[in-house]
Order: structure tokens, then sequence, then C-alpha cells
């Protein structure tokens, strides 16, 4: 019962302050076998450009 406790609180350790966790019935279960769980952190970055300006002669 110790081992459950300790599982979850390295579990909850590693994943506190995440919006989104995948597979973490994986990560338990690397955890129960003992070993650390290797992670990569993925952001979604969005650059918003402004349209560009003509810089020919103007038609007016």
């Amino acid at each position: 019962m110790a081992l459950e406790e300790e599982i979850e609180k390295k579990y909850n350790l590693t994943t506190c302050r995440l919006d989104e966790v995948l597979g973490g019935d994986i990560i338990k279960g690397i955890l129960a076998e003992g070993r650390l769980p290797k992670a990569y952190w993925s952001m979604y970055l969005v650059s918003y450009r402004e349209p560009r300006k003509r810089l020919g002669p103007s038609d007016s």
C-alpha cells in the first residue's frame, strides 16, 4: 500500500501545473517499475503578422 501511495505522490509531483497530460497510466506504470519517466514539453506558438502594405505607386 505504501508503494502505491509513493507512486501517486511522484505522479502528482510530475504532472502538477500541467494543463494536459497524455498517457498518465503509462507514466504510473513506469514509476511502478522503479524507472524515471522521460518527457518533453511541446508548445504551439502562433505568430500573428500584420498584412504587408504595398510599397509601389498608388492607384489613386
